[in-house]
């Protein structure tokens, strides 16, 4: 897996050292604006969660809304339109851009057909029960999530 660029692949490396035995206990502080490793513990690294809106005012149809959200992630092309292939790529990883933790915050919703309300309401719901099994079968805490604003 290749690993991303900037302040997030800053945090992995950081943990990869302390696996490695490089770092020892102690306070290292890092990237103050995306989190910091408090001690050199894995368990207690503090990231700080992006928030992406996302402006439905001009949404017409599920593909509006699908398009928007793969732009939102970074996905490749070549990226599915089911619920399924977006749980894949966001708690896969490995696939798109914009690795967690990271909130979608969907504004200016008043106006949408209720059946792309519903398409968004129930992908939120899946990419939640989604990251609740994914944390009780490997101990992992994908943090991503979906939310509807107004």
């Amino acid at each position: 897996m290749k690993v991303a660029d900037g302040p997030q692949a800053e945090v992995g490396a950081m943990a990869r050292k302390w696996q490695d035995g490089i770092i020892a206990s102690g306070v290292v502080g890092l990237c103050s604006h995306l989190g910091a490793i408090r001690d050199a513990r894995p368990d207690s690294i503090e990231m700080t969660i992006i928030t992406i809106e996302l402006d439905a005012s001009s949404w017409e149809t599920a593909t509006d809304f699908r398009s928007a959200l793969k732009a939102a992630i970074g996905a490749p092309e070549w990226h599915g339109d089911m619920a399924g292939a977006f749980l894949d790529s966001i708690f896969g990883g490995g696939m798109n851009a914009l690795k967690p933790p990271y909130i979608i915050k969907v504004v200016n919703t008043a106006q949408l057909a209720p059946e792309l309300k519903k398409l968004i309401h129930d992908l939120s719901s899946a990419m939640e029960a989604t990251r609740t099994r994914r944390l009780a079968r490997t101990g992992e805490n994908v943090a991503a999530s979906l939310e509807i604003a107004n």
